[in-house]
């Protein structure tokens, strides 16, 4: 069974895309002039998006998260929708909580890979952290 179909405070967004990675893009140019590079047969709207969706591989490889999804629409107060670059999940070890429970615990980690923080992003961000307090977000260049 999928793991992402047990997880509880994701959005059920999230967990419908599973750990399938979704192809897509135009070879267009993005908002800002980045290149629209393509890594593993899915086009990323940066060279700093694609990195990060190569060093997310490579850390499943290593065994340091268990899987990665991209672009996951996470629904905000009025009616704005923030789609996250990528999401990380972690199973944590039984003996961290409790070796005596029944459900899985994950670690979630929101990352957004951002060149420029424009108002917009200011703003979703915000409103990210009032509704999801609980979710860790990174934000890296």
């Amino acid at each position: 069974s999928d793991p992402a179909q047990r997880l509880t405070g994701v959005p059920s967004s999230a967990k419908k895309q599973g750990s399938e990675r979704v192809a897509g893009g135009t070879g267009r140019k993005g908002k800002y002039g980045a290149i629209r590079p393509e890594y593993n047969g899915v086009t990323y709207d940066s060279k700093a998006e694609a990195s990060k969706a190569q060093e997310l591989d490579l850390m499943v490889k290593a065994g340091e998260i268990d899987f990665w999804l991209r672009q996951v629409p996470f629904p905000l107060a009025g009616g704005i929708v923030y789609r996250a670059d990528f999401i990380t999940f972690t199973r944590m070890a039984k003996e961290v909580y409790d070796p005596d429970a029944d459900a899985e615990l994950w670690s979630v980690t929101v990352i957004e890979v951002k060149g420029f923080a424009d108002k917009t992003w200011r703003m979703k961000y915000k409103l990210f952290k009032e509704k999801y307090p609980n979710l860790t977000m990174e934000v890296t260049k």
